[in-house]
């Protein structure tokens, strides 16, 4: 019953989120509060990436998707992690 509660409030989180306008603000909020782990900071201290990260609309989206209240558990954080590394590599390739 309660992975049954649990899926449907990830469903309603899903739902409600992608129908959410998300701002500059809220983007640089997510920024902001990235920049203390370390795989962001590398990013951060790339040009190519952190151009892309303040610049490219693809990146900013996965950005602003994130939850900053559910980054403290590594099964989330790994998942946007790797959602925003494969995004920076694609956009990457793409500037070539």
């Amino acid at each position: 019953m309660g992975i049954l509660l649990e899926l449907i409030g990830s469903i309603g989180t899903l739902i409600f989120s992608s129908m959410k306008d998300v701002t500059e603000e809220e983007i640089n909020k997510n920024i902001e509060f990235l920049k203390q782990y370390k795989w962001f900071q590398a990013y951060i201290d790339d040009v190519q990436r952190n151009k892309l990260i303040n610049e490219n609309d693809k990146v900013r989206h996965i950005i602003s998707k994130i939850n900053i209240e559910k980054m403290w558990r590594n099964t989330y954080q790994n998942k946007y992690r790797k959602k925003l590394e494969l995004m920076l590599q694609k956009q990457t390739n793409n500037l070539w």
